[in-house]
């Protein structure tokens, strides 16, 4: 039996994978890989992206709504419970370890940790967080979340004979990412990929259930939209590069 490719060739970064350990109060390994993982990288490239609009009336301030939804994101305030049934997350400092819940936690954590870490650093001035997977998370790659500020078309601008809406809030995220080794690709291939598309759809209905219940009298871009309904895509983008990715 090949010991190393049980432990992704990383003795040393893995230890029980299969949580026997008692000994390690915090959830992660001890030996804790904080590096970037782009070395791990396997399979085929994935680019997902999810979006929510909502439209501001003239009395709501777009650019303190911009910044008020922007501080929550940094903090990954409304990820955790609500809609969103399949993760929750931990922050210490610029580290975001993320946990699968249900079915996909008990597979993935055959071989993965239970916590997953990524680095998160802010680009403040495009109202941005972007996470950068390390060590032995199962993917290889990064993900954004931001926040835009939009003047709203023609079209967009809703009016019902009362009120009538100039800006739009457009909250995002966006991921370029590979299965971290072959186990990984073979889990992404028979339920991860699924898994990962709804717990960020989850974490965007929190947050837009979030921004409707702060401002009052807020509406939808489309009123025919489901208030849980979230525009999302995924694409296999086969063996192109990582255009996210780093260059040496």
């Amino acid at each position: 039996m090949d010991l190393y490719e049980y432990v992704s060739s990383r003795p040393l970064s893995l230890t029980d994978p299969l949580g026997l350990d008692g000994s390690n109060p915090y959830g992660f390994e001890r030996n804790e890989d904080l590096t970037p993982n782009w070395v791990y990288a396997s399979g085929h490239l994935n680019h997902s992206q999810h979006a929510f609009a909502v439209t501001l009336l003239e009395k709501h301030d777009g650019d303190e709504v911009q910044r008020a939804v922007y501080k929550d994101l940094k903090k990954f305030k409304d990820f955790n419970g609500g809609y969103n049934k399949g993760g929750r997350v931990f922050l210490d400092g610029d580290i975001a370890r993320f946990e699968a819940l249900g079915m996909f936690s008990m597979l993935s954590e055959l071989i993965n940790p239970v916590k997953v870490p990524v680095r998160l650093t802010y680009q403040e001035k495009e109202f941005t967080v972007s996470g950068q997977t390390l060590g032995q998370h199962m993917l290889v790659g990064m993900r954004k979340w931001g926040v835009d500020l939009k003047k709203a078309k023609s079209g967009e601008c809703l009016t019902d004979g009362t009120f009538s809406a100039k800006q739009v809030i457009v909250v995002w995220t966006e991921s370029w990412d590979r299965p971290n080794g072959w186990t990984n690709r073979l889990g992404m291939w028979a339920a991860g990929s699924e898994s990962q598309l709804e717990i960020w759809e989850q974490y965007l209905r929190n947050i837009r259930q979030a921004i409707y219940n702060k401002y009052d009298k807020t509406w939808f871009i489309d009123k025919t939209w489901d208030r849980g309904w979230i525009g999302g895509s995924q694409y296999d983008k086969g063996d192109q590069r990582n255009p996210w990715q780093p260059k040496e």
